[in-house]
């Protein structure tokens, strides 16, 4: 298993896909969330809340 994220972490770099990611350490929203770590959160909470990364 190890082999194929290492694989697909070399193909996310090289393909340059990381730079979607990359923002300015400052968010324009100043908010911190304190939530359990339900994994089905990752993308419902900033949909219901109308923020993603960066913002």
């Amino acid at each position: 298993m190890i082999d194929e994220i290492l694989q697909y972490n070399d193909s996310f770099v090289n393909s340059g896909f990381y730079k979607h990611f990359h923002f300015n350490k400052y968010p324009r929203k100043r908010l911190a969330i304190l939530t359990c770590m339900d994994t089905r959160l990752v993308e419902l909470l900033p949909a219901a809340l109308g923020i993603h990364n960066g913002n």
